[in-house]
């Protein structure tokens, strides 16, 4: 009985040694993490919708509107939340990935796949189109455009096209301003509008020669 539990205490205290030390090494490792980074050759990281104008310009900018009201079509709920990213969100993410190296001495890089145009309305021009790096008034974000052009200079950043405006211009043009709600939404940079859920860039009533362009 006694060696049965002397041999119990044994692995047991084996057991917490091995996890005494595992955390250690998590805790002490340079660089920090659960991957050991050192040992890979190419690592790339992809992620979509960068430089997107929407779906909001700031976190308050429904106010008191009654979103629901508007019909835009069943949402995740991060779209009544999300914005356009800013300079310090890419400075700090550029300077994170050039802190990594791997086995080939280069940093990881991050793939990041933008939406290129947006619109803006306003009430005594109308409609108004901004290519990269230029944003509706709504959206300016001081210095994400420098912020980006130095993670490509550090070569962790790598844009790429995702899309022109990952809505149907057309129909938001047709939308937007249906009423009076969704003229008000409008007003204030809201992208999202009625049946704007399935308002794709690339949908099937458009025009071969539309999708060709």
């Amino acid at each position: 009985m006694k060696s049965r539990y002397g041999k119990f205490l044994i692995r047991s205290c084996l057991l917490l040694l091995g996890a005494g030390l595992l955390g250690a090494g998590l805790l002490l490792s340079e660089p920090g993490g659960l991957v050991e980074w050192r040992a890979m050759r190419a690592v790339v990281f992809e992620s979509d919708d960068w430089g997107f104008a929407g779906f909001i310009p700031e976190p308050d900018a429904w106010g008191d509107l009654p979103r629901d009201e508007l019909a835009t079509g069943s949402f995740p709920e991060v779209y009544w939340h999300s914005t356009l990213e800013d300079s310090s969100c890419v400075a700090t993410l550029c300077t994170m990935l050039g802190s990594f190296r791997g086995r080939d001495g280069l940093p990881p890089i991050m793939q990041a796949n933008y939406i290129m145009s947006s619109l803006d309305w306003r009430e005594d021009r109308g409609w108004l189109r901004h290519d990269l790096p230029e944003f509706p008034g709504s959206y300016l974000r001081p210095g994400l455009w420098a912020a980006v052009s130095r993670g490509m200079d550090l070569g962790v950043w790598r844009p790429e096209f995702h899309g022109t405006w990952h809505y149907d211009p057309q129909m938001r043009k047709s939308l937007a301003l249906s009423s009076n709600l969704a003229r008000e939404v409008t007003r204030r940079g809201i992208v999202l509008f009625p049946g704007s859920e399935r308002a794709w860039e690339l949908g099937p009533w458009r025009s071969s020669t539309e999708l060709t362009a």
